[in-house]
This record gives C-alpha cells, structure tokens and sequence, in this order.
C-alpha cells in the first residue's frame, strides 16, 4: 500500500492560531480571577486567625478556673505571649496595642475587652461570659 499525501484534505484537529486564541483568552481570565482568589484565601486566613484568638483566650479563662491559678497573656505588635507559660503565638494578620489581660482564679479577667485591628479594621473582643466581637 502506497501512501499518497493530498494537500486538498482537511484533517481534524486546531490551528495554531485557534489554540493561540484560547491560550491567550484562558491566560487573561487567569490573570483576572488569580488576584481575587488571593485576597479570598488571605480574607479565610484571617478569619482563621481571629478564631484562634478567641479560642486561646477561652482556653486560659477555662485554664484559670479549672486550676484556681491566675494566667496573664501579655499583646504587644502581633504576638500573644502567655506569662509565665510557654505559649507565644505570632499573628500575620492581627495587631495589638501593648496590653495586658489577667485572669484570676475564679476565671474573670482584670479588663472586659481586648482590642485589636485585623486587616485594618479596630475590633474588641468582649472576654466577659458571651466572648463576643465588636468591631469598632
């Protein structure tokens, strides 16, 4: 059997300038989408680490009770520093102003808020019984 090349017949398949087209069209809904899904992920980030806040402060509340012990947690910049305990947590998102927040033994803080800004926005954590977030 003889193999005949014919220029005239249409093989299946996609130009160059047809896969280009969609490479090029693909590449910019990419570069359109990409930036969004990033603050997406840094807005869960954040999210995350405003929920560890909170449980870490209900943690020592609970500590102290439990334990009929005071617990100090010092905030200063982004880090969370248990006294006395070897417990130091930095943020990426979370600042503090220099503060101090103790516990005693009966599970009651010193101050009924903490203050921090995530993202650029000043929020208040009430560490009275509820443990609610404020912005403001």
């Amino acid at each position: 059997m003889i193999f005949e090349f014919n220029p005239q017949s249409h093989s299946a398949g996609f130009t160059l300038i047809e896969l280009l087209v969609v490479m090029i069209i693909a590449g910019a809904s990419i570069g359109l989408v990409a930036p969004r899904l990033i603050g997406v992920y840094d807005g869960i980030k954040a999210t995350a680490e405003e929920q560890k806040l909170t449980d870490v402060v209900k943690t020592v509340k609970m500590r102290s009770f439990l334990r009929q012990v005071s617990y100090t947690i010092e905030f200063r910049d982004n880090v969370l520093t248990v006294i006395d305990k070897e417990v130091r947590l930095e943020f990426d998102f979370i600042s503090f102003p220099h503060a101090t927040l103790t516990f005693n033994g009966n599970g009651f803080a010193d101050s009924g808020a903490l203050k921090y800004i995530i993202r650029g926005e000043k929020k208040v954590l009430d560490v009275s019984q509820e443990q609610r977030i404020y912005s403001g």
